[in-house]
């Protein structure tokens, strides 16, 4: 038969055994590391043949890595080993061969932790399966660590909740070059997907360090997102650029841009979370990385364009581009400028609708849109750069109206624009010449039959003149039936006091045209109907003898009718600018004075209006312009008047007129803004620094900054420190700036808590870190581990207080001297505050430390010295040794065991398991002192060389065991003894009739997979097998019995089962029990006795009293006899089951099944067992 050779083995030198163990001698190799290769990290092909490499500690990454060529090295390293320590996804080639997509797949099964355990030292042999070789690489890396000290929220398993308690939580993310990456937090909890390893340092009373693997314990490939998930911000994800890359929508999956590095966010985006999933290729796991909810972004306005051109009627648009959600864009405010800087609100534009047309009101001035906002964000406003101008005078929509049959007037209508109307000319065609150019024509009898035409020139009040038009009407008709009306003439006759015009109706025109000005009204002895001829259409205004001129009918013709005739009133003109009714206004919150007056005289234009401060001697002295004027502290007590001086908008000045004069009381203006508030900072201001608001001359405590108030501030007014967010920081004199408001901008409020009004309100310097420093710098020196089986210690860097900022990671220079020598070396330098050094080499060393403070911006303090501390000397122990050892199988027989029995001197033993095939020692890579059985361990003699290591790392003896016996034999069962137990009792002298009957097998060897019992009954000097099972009941038919036992052995390392058989140690005699016999005989005699019918099923009572024995079923008694013995009750005969209740005694019940005693304590259950079976034997013959 072929032989099987065991895989993964290495051939060694034949040992000479001594007592079944082997020595070995020691052997001492140098092997080189991965941290002496000075390739660069760029790399593409590794060649490296030949070399000494027992592992891959010092291992870095090669991320570009194609082809790597390990031929010749020390140790054949597997395939698997080489993909999960060198984790270049790109990896192609290995020692010549191709690397099969299914052993990457398979290393990406694998956590991260396993590669950093790999790169520092841990032995390159892996399991095949992952989680062992996830525990391997905990045990090996972090034996300290706590990989179980953490919890996970039920319904966020990103939410990662470290179980231990204290003061600081330094967390770390294992990251694409497999080192621990600090994670700017100090958090008992963390949210993460877990992609990566995590680790969690917890300084308290007791330091824990907790070891998070990544959630489905699987190698991810590293990557990170970049950028802020705010509105119109861009994220982009750090990621292998052959990666696959989804972004989604974390809440329901959806897919919002694929193969692409950068995402841009959109008003979309806001509240939702982004999700990008990062796949090297198909079918490896998928590293996802999320971000914060989006925020809306800072409200700004990108850009406000004014189009159109500034003339009188043109419409101006405004282009508004925003970015940014967190205020909302509300329309433009319209303000045009007014007189002295001033400027007058207009009107509002939505958003939805940005055009304004620029009227007549417009001409002349500057045009300043102001962006509106709904929930903050700076302002915009923009001003037209030139003012408007006035259009073209220009009639539009002209036409002539009228009756149009002789007497009746006709009149020329049209639309003016172009600036403030003129007086425009009218030229007809028909009627007599009239030079005054009037809007209206009478036609005659001559006219009738000839066509009206009006020629209409519009002019603008400074006498520019427009483009003419001409408007035609059909041709003149006779009156008719109808009356003709008659023209008449209004004439001036006086004014009376009331300042009204008084006029007469004429039959002759006197020649002159009548002007009637804005708010003059004219009285006629006749009631008429009055009616405006306007530019675009007439209007009726009423019946009566008077008419009132208005302002918007400026430049309009006013006609009168009655039954009989019609008259032309007149030209309505602009009066003179005036102002009345000055009123004063004081407001004493804001300590402005402003007047308000009625202005008449057309369309107002830029009034102006002049302040005059009076003393107390009477003299005026004009001090400012404008429609309001600020009062301040030194103006109590004086008067003020306002002279306002109308102008109309074409230019025209009225008469200036005075307001009353107004006085400011010392009263009017709060006592508390006697002197201006404001507040006197320090040029610099540091965290932790205690800032007292105080006047110059008083004290403030000490070690305190006095900031300077410029006056005494009253029990009225509250002080607020508020960051830039609003939210309030303190409240009151004082203020300690911390660590967390570096960098921010705070205001101080001053607020009069009377009226909540702001009295005074300033941003406060920026607040600076001091330069990093900590206090009582410390070193110390702890035990350590057993490292490669060198004994280590722990030497730590601890200090209080740390004042700077915010803290960052440190540098620390550690050094060291020798024993022999004055000078200090420097030994490493690490941003963490420990290191662990080996025992033995640092023996009797001097360490000390140099700590470099640094802040989280990099900025670094003074560097500070720690204390001296000496290594104690390491103690010389001898090795370990070996007294005996031996192989032994597991209790489920599934793995062997090597027990090693050691002299009892300190130290540890090393083990590595082989076979001897023909003659010679072949090694497997199984190194732990216990190692599942396999099929080789049938095939060849397993054995394990054991190695002794002392508490210092020197290697003591060595040693090979055997197994004792061949494994095939080792796996027979072996049955040393088979006894009849009688009743549960083991030393039974006799057997009876109604025994039940079991055996007590003692055997050796592995478990028994299935154990089958015959049992025998000796026929006329043959044995026969009578029944089969772990128990058998005796009765009258048994006299000689005997057992036989087959044992089973499976297993799955077993080609077929093993079995062993035995019979039992002794054959039995069953004998009768006498009583029982005479008690059976008697029931059956006393059967003799009654002649009743049973059927299977009936139930039958027996039962005894003191001297009776009865029998009976439900309805009659079957048989009664005298008899001193048992109450019996038998119920429910089936073929396969006899259920028996006895009573005997007060309180005893016996129950039996498939003639099985359960129960019974008067009667022995022997005894009560026999007595049943015997009877109903006997009942049965």
């Amino acid at each position: 038969m072929e032989k099987k050779t065991p895989n993964k083995t290495t051939t060694r030198k034949s040992i000479t055994p001594i007592k079944k163990t082997l020595k070995i001698p020691q052997e001492e190799v140098e092997d080189a590391t991965f941290a002496s290769l000075s390739t660069p990290q760029s790399a593409r092909i590794l060649r490296l043949q030949n070399t000494q490499y027992p592992n891959f500690s010092g291992l870095k990454s090669y991320p570009n890595l194609r082809v790597l060529d390990l031929r010749g090295n020390s140790v054949q390293f597997e395939t698997r080993a080489i993909l999960i320590a060198f984790r270049s996804f790109y990896l192609t080639d290995i020692n010549g061969e191709k690397v099969s997509t299914e052993a990457m797949e398979d290393s990406f099964r694998y956590s991260g932790l396993v590669t950093y355990a790999l790169r520092h030292g841990m032995d390159p042999h892996i399991p095949e399966d992952p989680k062992e070789a996830l525990q391997m690489a905990l045990e090996y890396a972090f034996p300290d660590a706590n990989s179980q000290a953490y919890s996970l929220d039920p319904e966020n398993d990103q939410l990662v909740t470290v179980n231990t308690e204290g003061d600081i939580y330094s967390w770390c993310i294992l990251d694409d070059t497999f080192t621990w990456r600090n994670l700017d937090t100090n958090q008992q909890t963390i949210t993460t997907f877990r992609n990566s390893p995590l680790k969690c340092v917890i300084k308290g009373i007791q330091n824990t360090t907790v070891i998070i693997p990544e959630f489905d314990e699987s190698y991810h490939i590293y990557a990170e997102l970049c950028g802020d998930a705010v509105e119109s911000g861009i994220i982009s994800v750090k990621a292998p650029l052959s990666s696959e890359i989804t972004w989604r929508n974390f809440e329901d999956d959806e897919i919002i841009s694929k193969d692409c590095l950068v995402l841009p966010l959109t008003s979309k985006d806001i509240g939702n979370i982004i999700a990008c999933d990062i796949s090297p290729a198909p079918g490896l796991p998928t590293t996802r990385l999320i971000t914060t909810p989006v925020r809306p972004g800072e409200f700004r306005f990108k850009s406000l364009r004014m189009q159109g051109q500034m003339i009188e009627g043109d419409d101006i648009s405004f282009d508004v581009s925003t970015r940014g959600s967190k205020a909302t864009f509300k329309g433009v405010r319209i303000l045009r400028s007014a007189h002295h800087g001033e400027w007058k609100n207009v009107c509002t534009l939505d958003a939805d609708n940005l055009t304004y047309k620029l009227t007549v009101y417009d001409i002349g001035c500057v045009i300043r849109a102001v962006c509106l906002t709904e929930g903050g964000g700076p302002p915009l406003m923009l001003t037209s750069s030139e003012r408007v101008q006035p259009s073209a005078p220009k009639f539009s929509d002209q036409l002539i109206t009228g009756a149009g049959t002789v007497g009746s007037p006709l009149f020329a209508v049209a639309t003016y624009t172009g600036g403030i109307q003129g007086n425009c000319r009218y030229e007809w065609n028909i009627g007599k010449n009239d030079e005054r150019s009037r809007p209206v024509v009478v036609p005659t009898a001559e006219d009738v039959g000839k066509l009206v035409k009006c020629k209409m020139t519009p002019l603008r009040s400074d006498g520019s003149i427009g483009k003419p038009v001409i408007t035609e009407f059909p041709a003149i008709k006779q009156q008719g039936k109808n009356k003709v009306l008659a023209e008449k003439f209004l004439n001036y006759r006086t004014t009376s006091k009331q300042g009204k015009i008084m006029m007469t109706i004429d039959d002759e025109d006197s020649g002159k045209t009548n002007i009637i000005h804005e708010g003059e009204t004219v009285v006629i002895p006749d009631e008429v109907d009055w009616a405006i001829v306007a530019s675009n259409k007439i209007h009726s205004q009423g019946h009566g003898k008077s008419f009132t001129a208005k302002k918007e009918f400026i430049k309009c013709l006013v006609v009168l009718f009655t039954d009989s005739y019609f008259a032309l009133l007149g030209q309505i003109e602009a009066a003179d600018p005036t102002a009345t009714d000055l009123q004063l206004h004081f407001e004493p919150a804001s300590s402005m004075i402003s007047v308000t007056y009625t202005y008449s005289g057309g369309l107002e234009g830029r009034t102006v209006v002049q302040w005059n401060k009076i003393d107390k001697s009477g003299k005026e002295t004009p001090i400012s312009f404008g429609k309001s004027y600020h009062v301040v502290l030194a103006d109590k007590g004086f008067s003020f008047r306002a002279i306002v001086t109308p102008v109309s908008l074409d230019g025209k000045r009225g008469t200036s007129t005075q307001s009353d004069t107004m006085q400011i009381k010392p009263t009017d203006i709060l006592a508390e803004q006697e002197t201006p508030l404001n507040l006197v900072f320090p040029p610099e201001i540091y965290e932790n620094e205690s800032l007292v608001i105080a006047q110059e001359q008083e004290k403030v405590p000490k070690g305190s900054t006095k900031v300077i108030v410029s006056q005494q501030l009253t029990k009225r007014m509250r002080v607020f420190w508020e960051n830039a967010n609003g939210e309030l920081l303190a409240e009151g004199l004082v203020f300690n700036p911390t660590v967390n408001d570096l960098n921010q901008k705070i205001t101080v409020r001053i607020v009069d808590r009377v009226n909540s009004q702001e009295l005074f309100s300033v941003y406060m310097p920026e607040i600076k870190s001091l330069p990093p420093t900590v206090e009582n710098l410390t070193i110390k020196i702890e035990d350590g581990r057993v490292k490669n089986g060198r004994q280590t210690k722990y030497i730590g860097v601890y200090w209080e207080n740390y004042k700077g900022g915010i803290e960052g990671k440190h540098t620390i220079i550690w050094r060291g001297k020798r024993p022999d020598s004055s000078e200090f070396q420097e030994i490493a330098r690490t941003n963490r505050t420990w290191i662990e050094i080996d025992y033995i080499q640092f023996s009797n060393w001097t360490i000390s430390a140099t700590l470099i403070p640094t802040n989280n911006h990099g900025e670094e303090g003074n560097p500070m010295e720690t204390n001296e501390i000496k290594v104690p000397v390491a103690p010389s122990e001898r090795v370990v040794a070996i007294k005996n050892a031996v192989i032994k199988p597991s209790k489920d027989y599934k793995s062997f065991i090597c027990e090693v029995e050691t002299d009892g001197a300190p130290g540890t033993i090393e083990y590595l398991w082989g076979y001897l095939v023909d003659g010679e020692e072949q090694y497997t890579d199984i190194d732990t002192k216990e190692r599942e059985i396999t099929e080789d361990d049938f095939d060849y003699p397993p054995f394990c060389k054991l190695q002794t290591i002392g508490t210092q790392g020197q290697k003591g003896e060595k040693a090979l065991v055997y197994l004792s016996m061949d494994t095939r034999e080792l796996f027979s069962p072996k049955i040393e003894t088979v006894n009849f137990i009688s009743n549960g009792q083991k030393q039974s002298k006799a057997f009876y009739v109604g025994d039940e009957l079991t055996l007590d097998i003692v055997h050796s060897g592995p478990p028994a997979t299935e154990v089958d019992i015959k049992w025998q009954r000796q026929v006329n000097g043959e044995w026969t097998d009578i029944a089969e099972g772990n128990s058998y009941i005796t009765n009258g038919n048994d006299q000689y019995l005997r057992c036989l036992v087959v044992m089973t052995v499976n297993a799955d390392v077993l080609l077929e089962p093993i079995s062993s058989e035995q019979f039992t140690t002794q054959t039995i005699v069953v004998q009768p029990n006498s009583t029982v016999v005479k008690l059976a005989t008697a029931l059956r005699r006393a059967r003799a006795n009654f002649d009743c019918k049973l059927s299977v099923g009936d139930e039958v009572n027996i039962s005894i009293d003191i001297t009776s024995f009865t029998m009976k079923n439900k309805t009659s008694t079957l048989f009664t006899d005298k008899v001193n013995f048992i109450n019996a009750k038998i119920s429910d005969v089936r073929e396969d089951l006899v259920e028996i209740k006895a009573r005997h005694g007060y309180n005893t019940e016996l129950v039996f099944d498939q003639m099985k005693m359960k129960g019974g304590t008067k009667l022995s259950a022997r005894l009560a067992r026999e007595l049943f079976v015997e009877t109903l034997n006997r009942f049965k013959k």
